[in-house]
């Protein structure tokens, strides 16, 4: 079901990897795999569960990530987009800056368009 929505993206089987510990993963394990898949070449895609994203989340951004109407930070369906000051994923505490958080939610209730992905 998930590669089916990614199709319109370009995103095609070949270049998924399935991990299941992601379910459920913990901050370690996702900063872990983050490591071993990330490129200096090439955007890496985390889709994962809660609580772990959010952890993650809040321990790469610089910036306080923003609350939902909800006082959630990262719902159901959310993307964040991270950049760091290099080309290489660095997994030290507060080492991106968030560009982006968006919530499907926020966008129907706004009308506002979601950013253009690189």
């Amino acid at each position: 079901e998930t590669t089916e929505g990614l199709s319109h993206l370009a995103i095609t089987e070949q270049i998924i990897t399935w991990i299941p510990d992601l379910y459920g993963a913990s901050l370690q394990t996702l900063l872990d795999v983050i490591s071993q898949h990330a490129s200096d070449t090439s955007p890496c895609m985390l889709i994962a569960h809660n609580p772990g994203l959010e952890m993650l989340l809040c321990h790469l951004s610089k910036d306080q990530p923003p609350r939902s109407a909800s006082e959630k930070t990262f719902t159901t369906a959310n993307i964040a987009i991270l950049s760091f000051e290099s080309a290489c994923f660095n997994s030290e505490k507060h080492s991106a800056k968030l560009e982006h958080l968006i919530r499907p939610k926020e966008l129907r209730n706004n009308s506002t368009q979601p950013p253009k992905m690189p």
